[in-house]
C-alpha cells in the first residue's frame, strides 16, 4: 500500500466498488452478486479503514489515540445512519435503485482520498529523506539498506515472534466478544420474550455510547500514554464482565445497564488497539499489523456465528454466547497481561546488548 500510494489506492478502490454497485444494480442471477455486491466491495471497504489508519500514524505522534477516536467515531456514525438510509432507498426506489444511490455515495471516497495524504505525498522526497536520516542515525548500515531489509524481512521476521503471534489470538477472540456484545444482545433480547422495539432500542444504545465515549477514550489515552497499554487489557477485562453480568440478568434494565457498560468499555478497546500495537512493536509495524487485525475480524465473524448458534442449540439458552465468550475475554486479558511483560523485557534486554556492544 505505502508503495502505490494511499490516494492512489483509493482512487482505485472506490472506482472499483462503484462501479460493482453499478453492475449489481442490473444482475439477475444471484451467484453474480455475491461477487457484485458482496466480495468485491467488501474487500475494498478494507482497504478504506486501513488507509485511515495507516495515515493517521504517520501524522500523529503525540495525540494518536484522540485522532484514533475520531476516526472511529465517524464509523460509528457511518454505521449509525447507514441501516436506516438504505431501508428509506429500498422503500423510495427499490433495491436496484438504491443500490445505484449506493454507488453514488462511494464514488465521493474518490474525492475524500484526492484529500488524504502521508507527510511523503504532502512534503515530498526531502521529508521521507529527513525522516530516513533519523531512523539511520548512529548506525553503520546505510539508510538505502535498511529500507530493503525492512521491506523484505519485516513481515517473516515478526510472524515468527511469539508475542505477536498470541497477541493476534487474543485479538480474535476479543473482536469475538466484541460481536456477541454488538450483533447477539438485540437477538438474546428477543429470544427472551422482549419486543422487536425494545431489541432495537438496546443496538441503538450500544452504538450510541460507544460512538459518543470513543473520544473520551482517545482523550484518557493519550493523556496516560506511558499506561496506555494496560488500560488497552483493562478495557478488554471489565467489557467481559459486562457480557458476563447481562447474561446473568432477564429485566430490561439491568441489560440496558450492562449493554451500556459493555458499549463503554469496548469504546477504549477499539480506539486502544492500533496505540497499543504501536506502543508494543513501533511506528513501523502499524501498516502491516493494522491488515492483520482486519483479518483477524473476518476470522472471528466467520467462527463467532456457528459456535454461538451451535451453543445455543445445544443448551436452549440464548446467554449462552456471553457467558462463555465474555469469560473467555477475562481469561486473555489475564494472558495479555504476560504478553506486554514479555514484550517489554525483550526489548529492555534488546536495548541492554546494544549499550553494551557500543
Amino acid at each position: 500500500m505505502l508503495a502505490i500510494g494511499v490516494r492512489r489506492l483509493g482512487f482505485a478502490c472506490g472506482l472499483v466498488a462503484s462501479f460493482a454497485y453499478i453492475g449489481s444494480s442490473m444482475v439477475n442471477d444471484l451467484r453474480i452478486l455475491y461477487v457484485t455486491f458482496g466480495l468485491i466491495p467488501g474487500s475494498v471497504f478494507c482497504y478504506y479503514g486501513l488507509a485511515g489508519i495507516v495515515t493517521l500514524h504517520k501524522w500523529f505522534d503525540k495525540k494518536i489515540s484522540l485522532a484514533m477516536a475520531i476516526n472511529f467515531s465517524g464509523i460509528a456514525v457511518g454505521h449509525f445512519a447507514w441501516a436506516p438510509l438504505t431501508s428509506w432507498l429500498v422503500e423510495v426506489y427499490s433495491w436496484r435503485g438504491a443500490v445505484l444511490v449506493l454507488a453514488a455515495i462511494n464514488l465521493h471516497c474518490v474525492a475524500i482520498f484526492a484529500l488524504l495524504k502521508t507527510p511523503e505525498e504532502h512534503y515530498g522526497p526531502s521529508y521521507a529523506n529527513l525522516t530516513i536520516a533519523k531512523e539511520s542515525a548512529g548506525s553503520t548500515e546505510s539508510s538505502t539498506a535498511k529500507q530493503k531489509k525492512a521491506a523484505h524481512r519485516f513481515i517473516p521476521d515478526i510472524c515468527r515472534q511469539p508475542s505477536y503471534i498470541a497477541f493476534h489470538m487474543l485479538n480474535i477472540l476479543f473482536n469475538m466478544s466484541y460481536l456477541v456484545g454488538m450483533s447477539y444482545l438485540p437477538t438474546r433480547y428477543v429470544l427472551d420474550g422482549g419486543t422487536r422495539q425494545t431489541a432495537a432500542f438496546l443496538q441503538a444504545l450500544v452504538g450510541v455510547t460507544m460512538g459518543l465515549l470513543r473520544p473520551v477514550h482517545g482523550l484518557v489515552g493519550d493523556r496516560v500514554s506511558r499506561w496506555r497499554i494496560w488500560i488497552f487489557f483493562v478495557y478488554e477485562g471489565l467489557s467481559g464482565g459486562a457480557l458476563v453480568l447481562s447474561a446473568l440478568f432477564d429485566h430490561f434494565a439491568w441489560i440496558a445497564t450492562c449493554a451500556a457498560l459493555f458499549a463503554s468499555f469496548a469504546a477504549g478497546y477499539v480506539v486502544l488497539t492500533l496505540p497499543t500495537i504501536t506502543d508494543l512493536w513501533g511506528r513501523d509495524s502499524v501498516p502491516h499489523i493494522g491488515a492483520h487485525l482486519y483479518v483477524d475480524n473476518a476470522i472471528a465473524g466467520l467462527v463467532l456465528n456457528p459456535i454461538s448458534g451451535l451453543m445455543m442449540d445445544i443448551t436452549g439458552e440464548a446467554t449462552a454466547p456471553f457467558l462463555l465468550f465474555g469469560t473467555l475475554q477475562v481469561v486473555g486479558v489475564v494472558l495479555g497481561f504476560f504478553l506486554v511483560y514479555n514484550v517489554k523485557r525483550t526489548k529492555t534486554e534488546i536495548m541492554t546488548t546494544k549499550v553494551e556492544t557500543t
